[in-house]
């Protein structure tokens, strides 16, 4: 019988056999190798995320992935540097796709056109009566007057022909004021939610108010998942030289705020000014430390509503707030607590190999992922399965001003000893070629 060797030495002559086999040799050595350093490689890929978490549970393609505050304070903001990643049995890296869920509560001022029918007196006041679209549920009502400094009563009626009418707001206060020491308004109707054909509103004024426009909205309050902070720390601190009360929340951990309700003891009318601001960073000093906040634009606290809730454009992740009123001559007020709430976090996480899974983050060098499932979220099921995830395990190679850099935190390091095998490799090569074994 022909041997196998004797036949490819007929075909291609006995040099470039031994060649074959050299290379034979060479790939057997380079898949050692691989096996070697596979687990460097894969450090390699994973070196720069400051934790990492186990995941489990996964028994479909598709499923939720919660997210903690501890995910929360230790990701870029924005949780854009969050992956997901996979090692399978083959010892491939594996990484999932995924859609940043953020179910937090959210306000909207939808705006309705109306046609601005007559304008009438009697001896109760000035009427204004508005035409609304059929089908427009409305809940706020905004009015521009003329006078800078004044103090109305009004009423608001509704109705379907404008022959029977139905009481909707009863003596709502509005006021403005404007002079060298203040300069703020209310002119806001805030009512149930209505569906009338024609909306009337009485201005109970001797003279005559000057409507200048009316704008008249659906203020939309959108429930997400929120949970409330637990026992926040209240200091609160009178400054009577700048007329401003300061108040400092601890909320004793880093959460995303949502949203917070102050609320005021006091029995009495009041409109403030204030200042919303979180903490952004902290910084130790030779004189102790100084703190840094972000300003969120002025709001205004008032007597006018039950509460003072105020949502956020989007939440803020902060352990800290610092809450200014502007008393100009009042007295301070009584803020007797505050309530905060923090939105949920999650992913939309699709897995379509098994294979063990971790989240990882914490590298300020990354931006958001790009992934395909964000075009197709219709597609994506229902009700998906919460995963469980394992304690967050911080990398201990991960660069810290106080600690001497491990030898392979370096990449450089890594780039080293992966040339000097390339070399080695190449000298074993060229010399198997030099000398070609004999048979």
């Amino acid at each position: 019988m022909v041997s196998l060797s004797s036949t490819w030495i007929q075909l291609f002559g006995r040099g470039k056999i031994e060649v074959l086999r050299a290379y034979i040799k060479m790939k057997n050595l380079f898949h050692i190798l691989y096996l070697l350093l596979l687990p460097a490689l894969l450090y390699g890929q994973m070196i720069d995320y400051t934790y990492s978490q186990s995941i489990s549970g996964i028994t479909n393609d598709w499923h939720l992935v919660p997210l903690s505050n501890h995910v929360i304070a230790n990701t870029k903001n924005g949780l854009q540097d969050v992956r997901i990643f996979g090692i399978n049995a083959q010892g491939d890296t594996l990484e999932a796709p995924y859609i940043l869920n953020r179910a937090s509560s959210t306000s909207e001022k939808r705006k309705v056109n109306f046609e601005r029918l007559n304008e009438s007196k009697n001896s109760e006041g000035y009427f204004y009566t508005f035409k609304i679209p059929d089908g427009k549920t409305l809940n706020t009502v905004q009015l521009d007057f003329k006078a800078q400094n004044f103090e109305y009563k009004v009423d608001m009626a509704g109705s379907m022909d404008q022959q029977t009418w139905f009481d909707v707001v009863e003596n709502q206060r509005m006021l403005s004021i404007k002079n060298a020491r203040a300069d703020y308004s209310f002119t806001t109707l805030n009512f149930p939610n209505v569906n009338y054909k024609y909306l009337r509103i009485l201005v109970k004024n001797e003279e005559q108010p000057s409507l200048l426009a009316a704008r008249i909205s659906e203020y939309v309050k959108t429930e997400g998942a929120y949970y409330i902070v637990e026992n926040p720390v209240l200091k609160s601190t009178n400054d009577r030289e700048k007329k401003q009360t300061i108040i400092q929340v601890n909320l004793n951990e880093i959460v995303p705020v949502n949203s917070l309700n102050i609320k005021v003891s006091n029995d009495f009318d009041f409109y403030r000014n204030m200042t919303l601001e979180f903490l952004t960073d902290s910084i130790k000093t030779a004189a102790g430390w100084e703190y840094r906040y972000k300003k969120i634009p002025r709001r205004v606290i008032h007597s006018y509503e039950a509460e003072n809730e105020y949502f956020l454009a989007k939440p803020v992740v902060t352990d800290r707030l610092r809450i200014t009123t502007y008393n100009q001559d009042n007295p301070p007020l009584d803020v007797s607590g505050i309530e905060v709430k923090a939105a949920v976090y999650s992913l939309t996480a699709r897995f379509t190999e098994a294979a063990d899974y971790q989240l990882v983050y914490g590298n300020s060098a990354l931006g958001f992922p790009s992934y395909d499932i964000a075009r197709f979220q219709k597609n994506i099921p229902k009700n998906l399965t919460a995963l469980i995830l394992g304690e967050a395990i911080k990398n201990p190679n991960i660069k810290t001003p106080e600690v001497v850099s491990p030898l392979l935190k370096n990449k450089a390091w890594l780039w080293g000893i992966m040339g000097l095998i390339i070399l080695v490799l190449g000298w074993f090569t060229l010399r198997m070629m030099k000398n070609p074994p004999v048979e």
